[in-house]
């Protein structure tokens, strides 16, 4: 659990049954539920969504994932945006730079 920032975010790892067409590599599944700060605070939505991130991955070097730093992820929750808001492209593509502008203001100082 993260509530650094105030965020609430739940991070947790679920062992997937096994079929025939599963491999040991996709067995695994983490799952990032949060509830983001609404308002016009869309730096502190992306800084919300980066400390869950960072949740996730410390969870799975400890579960000892291959790679950490990209595992099977269900992000889901309350994100208090749309698609134009900066935590939504956070999730979608990973990373989010500082020319990124919601409400007027960038939502970051340096690329995460």
């Amino acid at each position: 659990v993260s509530k650094k920032d105030d965020a609430t975010g739940t991070a947790t790892a679920e062992e997937k049954k096994e079929d025939k067409n599963s491999s040991k590599e996709d067995k695994k599944w983490y799952v990032l539920n949060c509830h983001l700060q609404a308002g016009s605070q869309g730096g502190r939505r992306v800084r919300q969504i980066h400390e869950g991130m960072r949740a996730v991955f410390t969870l799975a070097k400890k579960l000892k994932e291959k790679d950490p730093k990209s595992p099977n992820l269900i992000v889901c929750g309350d994100f208090n945006g749309g698609p134009e808001c900066g935590a939504v492209k956070y999730i979608e593509e990973g990373f989010i730079s500082p020319d990124f502008i919601e409400d007027g203001e960038p939502v970051t100082s340096k690329l995460k």
